[in-house]
């Protein structure tokens, strides 16, 4: 019997076959601090035409806090900025409460990053600084 490699689980599972780095370093900073949730979890919502919308979130955490993890390059441009703020207003309509961490911000400063997961989950919210 051929042994399956994780990579290709991941694939079959999640429909794409590698993690990013900024996403493994949240990954296990969740399972660090013993928080349920799912990776690459889809939600679906309707819009005000009533068209319904499937969005793959990258980390859901029980019952309603969905965390993004954003490359620098590929979310920074100004068309994924928008299309970002409209999936986001979107799902907060629906009652979903989204927390956007770039990947310069995980992997320079992952301190930071657990502190403000640890704020979300035990206070429903980041305080602004």
């Amino acid at each position: 019997m051929r042994r399956k490699s994780l990579r290709s689980y991941y694939a079959r599972r999640y429909g794409r076959g590698f993690w990013t780095k900024p996403e493994r370093m949240v990954y296990h900073l969740l399972k660090e601090l013993n928080i349920t949730f799912d990776y690459q979890h889809k939600i679906k919502c309707r819009d005000d035409d009533g068209r319904m919308w499937v969005f793959t979130v990258d980390f859901f955490i029980y019952p309603d806090i969905v965390i993004e993890v954003d490359g620098d390059r590929v979310h920074g441009t100004k068309r994924q900025l928008q299309k970002m703020e409209w999936r986001d207003n979107l799902l907060r309509k629906h009652g979903y409460r989204v927390y956007h961490f770039w990947q310069s911000e995980i992997e320079y400063d992952i301190e930071y990053v657990k502190n403000k997961v640890v704020e979300i989950v035990n206070t429903g919210g980041i305080s602004n600084e």
